[in-house]
């Protein structure tokens, strides 16, 4: 009978003890987010909790069909790190994370997610080197490193910067990268304004393609800019001169000087180092 009872109160302390629901893998990876974060003042993350099935009720996250495919949390003023469980969401497509206070070197694991296509983290404190895993994120779209503290060497492992959405105009400083061999491929972005006149100081064995922007104005006719073909600048319909046909109105302004309006000069710089380094790489 004694043994009778002993089981009894054991079973039934073990069902007032067990869990009513059960976090999967995904809200776990996110929960150690939270975790990771030490700071949250304005208390975003107070509805993350580990009774929930799913984390897809959570604020700032987005799921379909019971994945996490998107996570916004920009804003926030967070002061904490990225944990390396932070790659397990394999499903997800876009990381909005800018104007935090997040620190520390990105998780290796962060570029396991192929299908990621927004990685946005401007305006963080996030340091060491960018990680030569960056090049496998095939799918991204848009990416934003500015506003950090990242040192080092650039990785040689960016070959899609066509496939990335910059806005704005392009910075003249790049005219700056003398020493640079390859292709100089801005095209299918969404670049504006005029085409610096100090991008003609790039070597001319430099290949230039900014087709298919909405760059407008007459085309310098300088260095690698004057040897640069027709293709190199068609689905810009606002630019002209030389090499297309359209010629320009006595009155337009060039972009002599580099005077043109730069946004997010420093990432685009930075993204165009690494598709020089990659392609020469892969050319030679």
């Amino acid at each position: 009978m004694a043994l009778f009872c002993s089981l009894v109160i054991l079973l039934m302390t073990n069902l007032f003890y067990m869990p009513v629901q059960s976090l999967n893998n995904e809200g776990i990876a996110l929960w150690s987010l939270k975790q990771s974060i030490r700071q949250d003042p304005s208390r975003f993350l107070k509805n993350w909790s580990l009774s929930d099935e799913t984390p897809c009720k959570w604020k700032g996250v987005e799921c379909i069909t019971d994945r996490v495919v998107s996570l916004s949390l920009s804003n926030k003023n967070l002061t904490g790190f990225l944990p390396p469980i932070f790659g397990n969401l394999s499903a997800l497509r876009h990381i909005y994370l800018r104007n935090n206070n997040l620190s520390g070197s990105l998780p290796v694991t962060l570029f396991d997610l192929n299908g990621l296509q927004s990685l946005v983290l401007s305006g963080n404190s996030f340091s060491g080197m960018i990680p030569e895993e960056l090049g496998k994120l095939g799918s991204l779209q848009t990416l934003d490193f500015s506003g950090n503290s990242f040192n080092g060497s650039v990785p040689p492992s960016l070959l899609w910067c066509g496939r990335l959405k910059f806005t704005g105009s392009i910075p003249s400083d790049m005219g700056n990268l003398s020493s640079l061999q390859g292709t100089l491929n801005l095209s299918n972005n969404l670049f504006s304004g005029l085409i610096p006149a100090n991008l003609g100081n790039l070597p001319e064995t430099v290949y230039i393609d900014f087709s298919h922007n909405n760059l407008s104005g007459p085309i310098p006719q300088n260095g690698a800019l004057l040897d640069a073909g027709p293709t190199a600048f068609v689905g810009n319909p606002l630019l002209c001169g030389a090499p297309l046909e359209s010629m320009c109105p006595p009155d337009i302004p060039s972009g002599r000087n580099g005077q043109a309006p730069r946004i997010n000069g420093t990432l685009i710089m930075i993204v165009v180092e690494l598709c020089f380094l990659f392609i020469n790489r892969n050319y030679n």
